[in-house]
């Protein structure tokens, strides 16, 4: 018998897959010959791996926000402050 790669997930039978995911944005910076962007990017896409983990997504505005930290047009504590901003004004979510 062949063993299974920890890798590959078997489903039951008649058990539909998973949706598809989208790729990873900022794949195209992980060729700059910009070591600083290369590694923002790599970064964010860690960061956006793990939300994914946890079955979460991220935000058109937050893709937005580190494609300018990538750029260098915003610092690491400037995209906090927006990403606190942006938030604190949004209505607030009552789940049990």
């Amino acid at each position: 018998m062949k063993p299974r790669s920890s890798l590959h997930r078997h489903f039951p039978a008649g058990a539909a897959a998973p949706p598809a995911v989208a790729p990873l944005p900022f794949s195209e910076y992980l060729t700059s010959t910009d070591p600083d962007k290369r590694q923002k990017a790599e970064n964010w896409r860690f960061a956006i791996g793990l939300q994914r983990v946890d079955g979460l997504s991220v935000s058109p505005f937050l893709v937005e926000l580190a494609r300018k930290n990538i750029e260098g047009l915003m610092t690491n504590e400037e995209v906090q402050l927006a990403v606190r901003a942006h938030y604190s004004k949004q209505p607030k979510s009552h789940s049990l």
